[in-house]
């Protein structure tokens, strides 16, 4: 009998090793499946596909109106500020 038989992981190493390798493998499989196999399927399932598709073909800037350099922002601005400064109707202010 081997003295190092008693000794958690004795001679080959660590308990589980194998065993944690493989599920780390496995992890990474089902990960890269999820996000590279069942998203796209699940998006073309559920119409986003079109949508998409749509927005590219109009020419609409999704995310342009959280950029203020966008020429759209840049003439809609003035309006804004102007609607944000002025008092809404049916508040009072202090002091009235």
């Amino acid at each position: 009998m081997s003295a190092l038989k008693g000794v958690p992981g004795g001679p080959k190493g660590p308990p589980g090793v194998h065993r944690r390798l493989v599920s780390l493998i496995i992890g990474a499989l089902l990960l890269g499946y999820f996000a590279f196999g069942f998203l796209p399927f699940l998006s073309n399932f559920l119409g986003f596909r079109q949508a998409h598709d749509v927005v590219i073909e109009e020419g609409i800037e999704a995310g342009a109106f959280f950029y203020t350099g966008v020429t759209k922002i840049r003439e809609i601005e003035p309006r804004i500020r102007s609607l944000m400064a002025a008092p809404t109707s049916g508040t009072t202010q202090a002091g009235q």
